[in-house]
């Protein structure tokens, strides 16, 4: 299952970005799909491993649980962020770039070991 993904940094810039765009660009329809990275939790961790390494991946535990596999079932998983993109809403262009934001922004530059 897919999912879609932009940081909290990416989240903050679509706020400030939304605040100062021309109403008038918007239109009529002023609902916006910000952009994103589309994709599995295999490759998520995929990207985890590459960036943080194994020793970081091994401490995933796969624990299903069938509420939140439910709601997350009813989630959209494809989206179409052309008109926000065209709008200049930005966001990462990878899942590896989404978790060295996360380095960046929330461990101080660090991987924990």
């Amino acid at each position: 299952m897919l999912h879609w993904h932009a940081s909290p940094r990416a989240a903050a810039g679509f706020l400030v970005h939304a605040a100062g765009l021309d109403a008038a660009k918007l239109g009529l329809r002023v609902n916006l799909t910000m952009p994103g990275v589309c994709c599995t939790v295999a490759e998520q961790i995929a990207a985890l491993r590459r960036i943080a390494g194994d020793k970081v991946a091994a401490r995933i535990r796969r624990e299903p649980d069938p509420l939140v596999a439910r709601i997350v079932a009813g989630w959209p998983s494809r989206f179409d962020p052309r008109r926000a993109l065209a709008l200049g809403f930005k966001a990462e262009s990878s899942f590896d770039e989404i978790i060295r934001v996360h380095i960046e922004d929330d461990l101080g530059g660090k991987i924990a070991a």
